[in-house]
This record gives structure tokens, C-alpha cells and sequence, in this order.
């Protein structure tokens, strides 16, 4: 039989169930958009952890175990290696290996040309395909076991080059010692090896060659040539088989994580961190070296993991927040709406727990109605909040699903359900109330509420205070970089600050009430009248409404804040990280080639950058006597003059950019030269070295220098020639004939000269003022050139210049004689005392009298001829971070040094900078964003990329002046232009700020953050709608009478609607105007404190909120269109109100 409560419910459904049915609807409402997060969440976890597993390279994956000299067989080794592997990779992964294991070096008695012994070494691996080609003959197959008492018996395959030297075939045998075991190796087959370059042969001591006949001899410290061989491969166990020593071991393990999940990919982290794999793998060789790159690599994803973790808990607290707000509101009116029936009840000898029995059934109902509905809405719900989100391949696992079965979104809806009915059954723990009570509180309600009376919210401002306190200390609310942990309470704290400035705003409340009470007094005309009355008498249940209204607003206009500041954020880092929109890095074997292509593949010019390592020395200081400069060291930054205005622009701009590219100034004026053709390939030249007396033991190495229009200094190698005073025909090409040759307006801007010893003592025996060796410098180490004794004139003349280029014979090239110019040249020395050179110009010829010093060191006395005015001192900015290194305060008087392979650059700190954009956060293009945790940001001196090439090549620098090219390409082509301009071989990426942007904001891991804002934002608007026709339905139900009696005497139907209107617009505006100012003091105040970068530290540079006024607005229009809409319909239906069936029922 049904209990009493039971059918007290069932009645009062039957009645009147519109107000239940609110209730319920923004309790699924608040269940469904929790469920959602957690469902996205699980998605962005569960794909995106595998999608960011999936996309790394081998290196970063691999596992390399290397074991010198094994004690045990190789399939114990190796099964020793797969256990301590397997354990650090647990149950998040599996694991693939490939081994290759190399003997040491035997002899083969008898068998080099000379008659002497052929060394060769036995190589076993796991699989050669696409690494070698059989020409003969078939591959080794497995091991036969050994015949007692013969030698043990190994088929080998041969490579083709010593077959062919040594007379092997099919079939032949030879006998090998290798240490104390003689084998027998029978010929089964004959390889090439495809490509000896790979890296698959980088245990082979021959690297692929097969034979070199001068190989250093094993075993011994000096230099013995001997005939070496090999590798013979041998069929995988064969060396266990014949018990052949094996000198190195190599154990590749590359996992794979089709099936990991967040949980293990944290267990995963912990172990690779606290694991030493050295250890794990046991005493199996005489030494055991691992490396690998995947706890870093793990590391990575765990922290972005950890980020958008924080990220999503934020916006859920914040709507919990919203969603528990709206529902006290309906908690309030539901119980009003019960109070006649409550106090009837008690009238007719109800008891509390009776009562309290038939609120719990009504609550618990509403409760288990939203907790089983909001998961099933929210998985139908998950494809629509993941459409248009990229980085998740082939969507979400799952997400089509209408019933989830992850335990955690049920566990989370019904807390939450739990929650709402709690909220439902608080109202009723208030004071009780009689019959007299409750009309005089309908009436004229109280104007503070009960939190006010209490002074909670003052309580809730001063925790707001302490965490947002909290929060500015830590500035992250990630416990620590890697770390996966969020810490709760800074998560909560952007809520906390907003609900306490929510209340803040309910104290004005009251005090506008009674300003609507005297506009009242005097106000003309009923509708303004009556709305202002209205206010100032239930100025409670006003601010009820305002409130939902602020925190509405409050968390749309944050959620769009920082949204837009999220994504202004990665934009500012990738900026700040990469420096050009496109950047691509310089290949060293083709550099001027290079520059000419990328030129010709894109729309811009390419500008060639100087990116080096490189040590500054402040100040007045001074190396040691003979030695270098010391100093800290730095990132040397060169950036031409048209790569500077990339950086003078943006935000970049104000973070550095701008006062680089005018502290630098100008562009350095072009050189003094003669034209190329453009397309040539090289140069040829005649070289003569005139001196005053012979220099035995000196040879003069001459280089060309070469400048293109983009500021590129090239310089080719005419090679070394004899100082004899004859013409010498030199000929220097640039490093590939395959690319375009030298670009349009490149010049012959000069050459280097560099004396230096060549030969040991013996080979210096000279007399008084003529070349010798110099006893006092100290004895040499052996093999080394040592220091010589000069001190002539001597002159260097290049004549006869001409322009190489290609013919339809690769190995033939055509000359063009230059056209004879006269440009004026100038004179470099780096000789530290001595006479200054002097340089002379005539028509096709270019002359270099130099004066030699006293003593030349092995680095050898440099000199240069070029078309430039000689750099003395180049104008430098530094950053702050180099700057207080060096404890100095740029400015017009302050100089330093920059050193680049042991080359000095005297230089002038102009300025310093905060940033030095292009070279500040490369960390974050490996994916571990730049933290303040560490040492902040690096330090970069940078100088006018001509003036540092012209510096290093006047000076005798001879390797290749470029590192990268940066090119001005539009943001929505670069990501395009990277794909068709990709890296090659192992240089690093081709790279762009596009790119990057949407590696941080739309990759795998990080779809659920702004997935989640823009979820909040409308879940918002919702909550604001629903909760304001609540109110409104609640205020015209307990305002009945009051209506009726208007209507008695005379007031129309539209005339109550306008009414009606006028109060929800008062309310609407006030509420509306209250929550955006609190969500943009909120996006202003906690934004910048909880924008993290990748790494979960504070990003670089700084987050500057972005306030985007016209989403802003959009959303307030919104949500006065939502509420207008929820009052016009219920206005409309207060139009029924029949005022004689109200008054004559003596309702309220």
C-alpha cells in the first residue's frame, strides 16, 4: 500500500507540476554539462595520450641498450634487456627490439696482397633488409651444431668489394682467429651494402666500406696499416653457436602505446623517472650503457595532460558554481511554493519528519531523474562539443555512444545530484513559520538575506583574499613541472573570487532598493511606479535574481576572456619562440644554394640568420697569457636588416623587437666587388705568394669571400699553394653543383690569406731573417705543426678571375672570365702586433701586402683583402639575463667582446632587452614550454647579421655564416609552405609560428580547454534563462492577488504585461551590467594567474588578457534575449488571470 508521503507527492505532481519540472530541468541541465566535461576530458585523455604517444619519432621513443664485451650468450643478454625494459614500460606498452652484435677482430692467416694477415670481424642482425643487396649466393641460415673436436663451422656472407680483393666465391672457406677461437667460415653469399652512410652501420668499425686497406691495426696505440674486412654476417645465434667473442652488443627497443591510457601514462612517467636502466638490466657485459629520450618525451605529455586537466576543472568548478547557484534559487521558490501545504499539514497534526519525509521523496526523485539523464544527454551531446575540434584522430573513442561506461561519468553526475538534492532540502532547516507568520513575510519580506545577516559573505571575500593570494604565489595551479597532480584549491580559487564578488555585488542591493523606493514616491505613471515599489519591497528576492544574473555573466564574460587570452598566449610564445614566420633551417652543405631556392619557392626573399654559440667577455677583461677570452656563455644572434622589421611588430615589438631593430639601425651598406653570372657554380682564379725569403714548413691557405644581395657571405676554399711567386690556378666550388648556384647580385668581395706551419721541426731549417723553428716555444705534441720562426714581407695576388659553371657533363665546368673592375679593396689583420697590410687594387687583379709576424703558431696568421669597410666594433643589444651576467648597464660606452671559435668580435651594448625574439623559448619548439622555474629567460647578445659575418670572415672564420633563413610568409600560408619546404636529413625541422600556434592549441592533448569555455558560455546563457522565468513564475504565482486586484480595478491585460516587462528589465540590466564588469575584473585579476604554458609554469612572455568587447556584448545581448523571450511568454500567460475567481477563492 502507498505511504502517505508518497501520495502527498503524487497529489501535489498532479496538481501543479510546472515548477517541479523547472527544478528538474536545471538539475539534468547542471548533471548533463558536468557529465559533458568529464566525457571530453576522458576523450582528450584517452585519444589524445595515445595520438601524442603515436606521434613521436624514433629518436624520442627509442631505448638503446649497448653492452660492451658480454659475459653471457647474446639470448641471455638480450632477455636480461627485454625484462628490465618490460618492467619500466609496465602495462602501458609494448615493446619491439632489434639487436645487432659485432665480434671482435680475427685474423685470416696469409690472405692480404702483401701476404700478411687480413683482419675481419663477424656481425650478426637481426634483419638487413633494405639495408644491403645479395649478389650472389644466399643469406647465412641458422647454425649446425659444432662436430666434436673440429672447429666450429659459421656461414658468412662476404662483402662483394673483399670478395672480389681476396678471391672468395660461393663456397670458399677460410679459417679465422678470433682470440682463442678458430672458426671455420664458409661463403654462402655475396652483399653491397645499399647506403654505408646509414646510420645501420654505425657498429661496423668499417662503416659499410666492406674493405679498407689501410685500416688502423686492433690492439695496438700506434698507427699500423692493415687489411681489414667485413662484416662477415652471420646468421642470428651463429655466434652464440660457435662461442665467437663479441666485442659490442646493441639493443634497440622501440615501444608502442596503442592502448595507454592517463593512468598509466602517470605510472609510466614515475618509472621512467626513478628506473636506472643501467642497473635494471644487471652485470651481463663488462659495461652496460641505455639511453633514450622517452622519459622526457613522456614527461611532455604528462604535463599537457596535467594543463588541460587544470583547465577543464576550472570551468567545471565555475559552473557547479552557476548550476548550484540556480538551483538554490529554484530550492527557494519550490519550498515557498510548499509553504500553504506545510503549514496546512502541520496544522492538521503533521510531524516534521513526515513533512521532511515528503520533501526528501520529492528531492530525491528530481535528483535520480537528473543523475541517470545527464550522462545519457551528455554522450549524444559529444560529438556536437567535439565537431570542428582537430587533434583527436578519427574523433573520439566512444563518443557516438548513448550509454558511457566509464564509471567515473555516473560517479560524478550522481554527486552532483546528491548535491542538488541537498540544496533542495536546505531551505526547509530555515525558522518555521504559522499561519500569522507567513502572510506579514509574503508581504514584506526581509531586504537582507539570510547569508548577509550572517556575514558569510564576508567570510567567503576573506578566503576569496587568501587564495587568490595563493594563486599569485604559485602562479599555476599545477603542482610543480611533469608533475600530473592539480592542486584543488587554486583550481577553486577562480570560482571562489567570483562568487565573492557576486555578493559583494547582492549588498548593493538593498541600498538600490531603497533608491527604487523613493522613485517610487514620486514617480508618474503606474508602470514605473509599481516595478520601482515592487524592488524595493522584495529587494531579497532581487537580489536572488541579480545575483544568478552576475555569476552568469561573470563566468561568460571570463570563460570568453580567457579563451581569447588562452589562444593570444600560445600565439605570444610561438611568436616569441620562433621570431619569422616561417623558419628554416640552413643546411651547411648548400647554404648560398639553398637561399637562392627558398627564394625561388616562395613569395618572399629569404633572410639568412646567425644563430651560434658563442661567450662574452665584459668589459676590460682578459685571457690568461696565450689563452682566449673568457666570459659567460651566450646565444650569438645575427638578424639582417630586413629580419629585423619581422620582429618590430605585434606584441614582439614591445617585448625586444622594436628597440633591436632601431638600436641596430640601417642596413650595412653593400661591398666593393666583382659581379658574378648569376647561376655560377664557383670560382677559378690564379693565386701568387711573393715573400722576401723562402718559407719552408709555411704553406698560405687562400679562400674566396662571396656576397649575395641578401647579406650572405659565403667563402670557398681556393685551397693551400706554395709561396714560390708563381701563379697558381685555384678553383673553389661550392659545396653541391645541384642547387641553383650563386643568386643574382652576389659579388667576389675579396679573399683570406692564412699562413700557417705545415710540416714537423725537420721540415724547418731555416736561417737568420728566414723561416725556422722556434726552440723557445716548447715541445710540440707528436704529429702536431709546430710554432715557426718568421718575420718577412710577404704579398698575395689573385688574377685571372673566372666564373665556373655547369655543362652537360657533370664533371666539366665552363669558365667565364669576370669583367676586369678595380674596386677598392681593404686590408685585415689579426695578427696582434705587427705592420698594418695594405691593399692594392688593379683592373682583374687584387694584391695583399702583408707583413708577417715574428713567430706563427700553429693557428696560423691570418689576413683578408675585402670590399668593405673593416668592422672595428658592431653595435650589439643583449637581454637583461646577459646583462646581469656580465654586471654591466648597456649603454653607448659600454663594450664587450663576443667570442666564436675562439675568434673575438669587439662589440658595443647599445641597449638591453627583456626578450630576444626568434631566440628565447627554443624549449618550447621540443615541446617543453620556457618556465621562470629554471633560470628564465636565456642569454642572447644580437648584432647585425652582415656586420657579424663581415667581423668572423675579415678574421679568417671559414665555416658556413648562416644557420637559418627566416622568410616573411603569410600566417594562413606557412603551415603549407613548411609542408612543401621540409627538413632533410638531420637537420632540425623547418619550422613556423602557425604551426606552432596550432600544435599548442589544437593538438591532441588540448581540445578539451577551449572545447570547455565555450561549453560554459552557453551552458551560462541556459542557466539564465531557465533560472529567470523560475523567478519570474515565482514572483507572478505569489503575487496572484495582487494582480487580481489591479485587474479589479481596471488595469488591462497588456498593461499588467508592461509591468511585468518593466520589472525583468530593471532586473535584467542591473544583473546583466553587475556580471560582465565582474567577469572582466575577474579575466583581469586570475587570467594571467592561471594561463601556464605547455610545462604547466608560467609562460613566456607574460599573458595579457585580451577582453573580446564584441563576444562580450554578444553574450549580454544574448542572455537579454533568452530572458526576454522566458518573460514575454510568461507575461503572456499571466494575461489569463481571472481576477473574480481570485478574489472571490480569497487566494494569497
Amino acid at each position: 500500500m502507498r505511504g502517505w508521503a508518497s501520495t502527498v507527492v503524487l497529489r501535489r505532481l498532479a496538481r501543479g507540476w510546472g515548477l517541479a519540472a523547472v527544478v528538474t530541468a536545471i538539475a539534468v541541465l547542471s548533471c548533463t554539462v558536468m557529465s559533458l566535461l568529464v566525457l571530453l576530458l576522458g576523450s582528450a585523455e584517452t585519444t589524445g595520450v595515445r595520438a601524442s604517444l603515436g606521434q613521436l619519432d624514433a629518436v624520442q621513443s627509442r631505448i638503446d641498450v649497448d653492452l660492451v664485451r658480454p659475459s653471457v650468450s647474446l639470448q641471455e643478454a638480450r632477455a636480461a634487456a627485454e625484462r628490465s625494459v618490460g618492467r619500466v614500460l609496465g602495462d602501458a606498452g609494448t615493446v619491439a627490439s632489434r639487436g645487432s652484435a659485432v665480434s671482435d677482430f680475427g685474423t685470416i692467416a696469409g690472405s692480404a696482397a702483401d701476404g700478411g694477415d687480413t683482419y675481419a670481424a663477424f656481425a650478426e642482425f637481426d634483419d638487413i633488409s633494405g639495408k644491403t643487396t645479395l649478389t650472389a649466393g644466399a643469406w647465412p641460415g641458422p647454425p649446425t651444431p659444432a662436430t666434436a673436436g673440429a672447429p666450429p663451422q659459421v656461414a658468412v656472407a662476404v662483402p662483394q668489394n673483399a670478395a672480389a680483393s681476396h678471391g672468395m666465391i660461393v663456397g670458399s672457406t677460410f679459417v679465422e682467429v678470433v682470440g682463442s677461437t678458430a672458426v671455420t667460415a664458409v661463403v654462402a653469399g655475396i652483399y653491397r651494402a645499399d647506403d654505408p652512410a646509414d646510420d645501420f652501420w654505425a657498429d661496423d668499425a668499417l662503416h659499410g666500406a666492406g674493405e679498407i686497406i689501410d685500416f688502423p691495426k686492433p690492439g695496438v696505440t700506434f698507427f699500423v696499416p692493415v687489411d681489414a674486412i667485413g662484416p662477415l654476417l652471420v646468421a642470428p645465434g651463429a655466434l652464440d653457436a660457435a662461442a665467437i667473442p663479441v666485442r659490442f652488443f646493441d639493443l634497440d627497443f622501440v615501444p608502442s602505446f596503442p592502448s595507454t591510457t592517463a593512468e598509466q601514462l602517470g605510472a609510466l612517467s614515475a618509472r621512467l623517472t626513478t628506473t636506472d636502466l643501467t642497473t635494471a638490466v644487471g652485470d651481463v657485459a663488462a659495461q652496460v650503457f641505455t639511453s633514450t629520450d622517452l622519459p622526457a618525451a613522456v614527461r611532455q605529455i604528462s604535463t599537457g595532460l596535467t594543463v588541460t586537466r587544470s583547465t577543464v576543472a576550472v570551468v567545471a568548478v565555475l559552473l557547479t558554481l552557476l548550476a548550484v547557484a540556480a538551483l538554490w534559487q529554484a530550492a527557494r521558490l519550490f519550498a515557498d511554493s510548499r509553504t500553504d501545504d506545510r503549514l496546512l499539514a502541520r496544522a492538521r497534526g503533521a510531524s516534521a519528519p513526515r513533512l521532511f519525509a515528503v520533501a526528501s521523496i520529492e528531492a530525491a526523485a528530481i535528483g535520480l531523474v537528473a543523475a541517470v539523464t545527464g550522462p545519457l544527454v551528455a554522450a549524444l551531446l559529444l560529438p556536437l562539443a567535439l565537431a570542428g575540434t582537430t587533434g583527436v584522430p578519427g574523433g573520439a573513442a566512444g563518443s557516438s555512444s548513448t550509454l558511457p561506461a566509464d564509471g567515473t561519468v555516473w560517479g560524478v553526475s550522481s554527486a552532483l545530484a546528491l548535491l542538488f538534492v541537498a540544496v533542495l532540502l536546505l531551505p526547509l532547516f530555515g525558522r518555521s513559520q504559522d499561519f500569522a507568520d507567513a502572510p506579514r513575510e509574503r508581504a514584506r519580506p526581509a531586504r537582507a538575506s539570510s547569508i548577509m545577516r550572517s556575514g558569510v559573505d564576508v567570510g567567503i571575500v576573506a578566503v576569496a583574499a587568501v587564495l587568490y593570494w595563493q594563486l599569485s604565489l604559485y602562479r599555476s595551479p599545477v603542482r610543480g613541472v611533469g608533475s600530473l597532480a592539480v592542486d584543488p584549491l587554486l583550481v577553486a580559487g577562480p570560482a571562489v573570487v567570483l562568487l565573492a564578488g557576486a555578493l559583494l555585488v547582492t549588498r548593493v542591493v538593498p541600498l538600490v532598493a531603497r533608491g527604487f523606493e523613493r522613485v517610487a514616491r514620486t514617480a508618474r505613471g503606474m508602470n514605473v511606479a509599481l516595478a520601482s515599489w515592487q524592488l524595493a519591497r522584495r529587494s531579497q528576492s532581487a537580489a536572488t535574481v541579480i545575483l544568478l544574473l552576475a555569476l552568469t555573466l561573470g563566468v561568460g564574460t571570463f570563460s570568453l576572456s580567457y579563451l581569447a587570452t588562452w589562444r593570444g598566449s600560445q600565439l605570444d610564445q610561438a611568436q616569441l619562440a620562433v621570431g619569422a614566420p616561417v623558419v628554416v633551417t640552413a643546411d651547411p652543405e648548400r647554404a648560398a644554394a639553398q637561399g637562392g631556392a627558398l627564394d625561388e619557392g616562395g613569395a618572399q626573399a629569404a633572410f639568412p640568420v646567425i644563430r651560434r654559440a658563442g661567450l662574452v667577455a665584459g668589459p676590460g677583461a682578459t685571457g690568461a697569457s696565450g689563452q682566449p677570452l673568457v666570459g659567460p656563455p651566450a646565444t650569438v644572434f645575427g638578424l639582417p636588416h630586413a629580419a629585423r622589421g619581422v620582429i618590430d611588430r605585434d606584441r614582439l615589438a614591445a617585448l625586444g623587437g622594436r628597440t633591436i631593430a632601431q638600436t641596430l639601425g640601417d642596413a650595412a651598406p653593400p661591398s666593393a666587388g666583382i659581379d658574378l653570372p648569376a647561376g655560377s657554380q664557383g670560382l677559378e682564379a690564379r693565386v701568387r705568394v711573393s715573400t722576401a725569403s723562402p718559407l719552408p714548413g709555411i704553406g698560405v691557405g687562400v679562400r674566396a669571400l662571396i656576397e649575395d644581395a641578401a647579406g650572405l657571405v659565403s667563402v670557398l676554399d681556393f685551397g693551400s699553394v706554395a709561396a714560390d711567386g708563381t701563379d697558381q690556378p685555384v678553383r673553389a666550388l661550392l659545396p653541391t653543383t645541384t642547387g641553383s648556384g650563386f643568386g643574382p647580385s652576389t659579388r667576389f668581395v675579396g679573399f683570406q690569406a692564412t699562413f700557417a706551419p705545415t710540416g714537423g721541426p725537420d721540415e724547418a731549417t731555416g736561417t737568420d731573417g728566414a723561416a725556422g723553428t722556434d726552440e723557445s716555444a716548447g715541445s710540440t705534441a707528436a704529429g702536431s705543426a709546430p710554432v715557426v720562426r718568421v718575420d718577412v714581407a710577404a704579398s698575395v695576388t689573385v688574377t685571372g678571375l673566372a666564373a665556373l659553371s655547369t655543362t652537360a657533363d657533370p664533371t666539366v665546368f665552363g669558365s667565364s672570365p669576370l669583367e676586369p673592375q678595380a674596386p677598392e679593396w681593404n686590408a685585415v689583420s689579426s695578427v696582434a702586433r705587427g705592420t698594418t697590410p695594405t691593399a692594392t687594387s688593379a683592373a682583374g687583379s687584387a694584391t695583399l701586402d702583408v707583413s708577417l709576424p715574428s713567430a706563427i703558431d700553429p693557428g696560423g696568421a691570418r689576413f683578408a683583402l675585402v670590399g668593405w669597410k673593416p668592422q672595428t666594433t658592431v653595435t650589439a643589444v643583449a637581454t637583461d639575463t646577459l646583462a646581469q651576467n656580465l654586471a654591466v648597464r648597456p649603454g653607448p660606452g659600454t663594450g664587450a667582446t663576443i667570442v666564436i671559435d675562439n675568434i673575438p668580435v669587439p662589440v658595443r651594448l647599445a641597449a638591453s632587452v627583456p626578450f630576444a625574439p626568434g631566440a628565447t623559448g627554443g624549449a618550447l619548439l621540443t615541446g617543453i614550454g620556457p618556465s621562470r622555474d629554471a633560470a628564465g629567460p636565456p642569454a642572447v647578445i644580437v648584432v647585425d647579421e652582415v656586420s657579424l659575418a663581415r667581423s668572423l670572415a675579415q678574421s679568417g672564420y671559414s665555416d658556413p655564416l648562416v644557420d637559418e633563413w627566416w622568410l616573411d610568409v603569410p600566417a594562413d600560408e606557412a603551415v603549407a609552405f613548411v609542408a612543401t619546404h621540409p627538413a632533410t636529413g638531420s637537420l632540425a625541422p623547418t619550422r613556423s609560428i602557425q604551426g606552432l600556434v596550432d600544435s599548442l592549441s589544437t593538438g591532441p592533448l588540448r581540445i578539451a580547454s577551449p572545447a570547455a569555455l565555450q561549453i560554459s558560455v552557453l551552458a551560462g546563457v541556459l542557466f539564465a534563462a531557465i533560472g529567470f522565468a523560475l523567478q519570474t513564475s515565482g514572483s507572478l504565482r505569489t503575487r496572484r492577488s495582487e494582480l487580481a486586484h489591479l485587474r479589479a480595478i481596471g488595469v488591462s491585460r497588456w498593461q499588467i504585461v508592461a509591468l511585468i516587462a518593466s520589472e525583468s528589465a530593471i532586473l535584467t540590466a542591473l544583473g546583466v551590467l553587475l556580471g560582465s564588469a565582474l567577469g572582466v575584473a575577474l579575466s583581469l585579476l586570475v587570467a594571467p594567474l592561471i594561463g601556464v604554458s605547455p610545462n604547466g609554469a608560467p609562460p613566456l612572455p607574460d599573458v595579457v588578457v585580451v577582453l573580446p568587447w564584441a563576444g562580450i556584448a554578444l553574450l549580454a545581448a544574448g542572455v537579454v534575449a533568452g530572458i526576454g523571450l522566458v518573460v514575454v511568454t510568461v507575461a503572456a500567460l499571466s494575461r489569463g488571470i481571472d481576477p473574480a475567481r481570485i478574489l472571490r477563492g480569497g487566494a494569497e
